[in-house]
């Protein structure tokens, strides 16, 4: 049986938040380096927690530069 989650603290919500800074601008890399290597953009909208759509949007976006 899987261990229950700590509650995150305030700490761990500022660690997070600079994490999720530094992560926006490299959203578009990964999500065109994890097409390429195969995974479908309905996983990686699952996996990512955005919507399939936004997911094409990203990767046309990515297409067109």
């Amino acid at each position: 049986m899987p261990e229950p989650e700590k509650p995150l603290t305030y700490a761990d919500a500022v660690r997070i938040k600079a994490e999720e800074r530094q992560l926006a601008p490299q959203l578009a890399r990964i999500i065109v380096e994890a097409r390429d290597g195969g995974t479908k953009a309905a996983q990686i909208a699952r996996d990512l927690h955005l919507t399939e759509g936004r997911v094409h949007q990203i990767l046309r976006a990515h297409r067109d530069q």
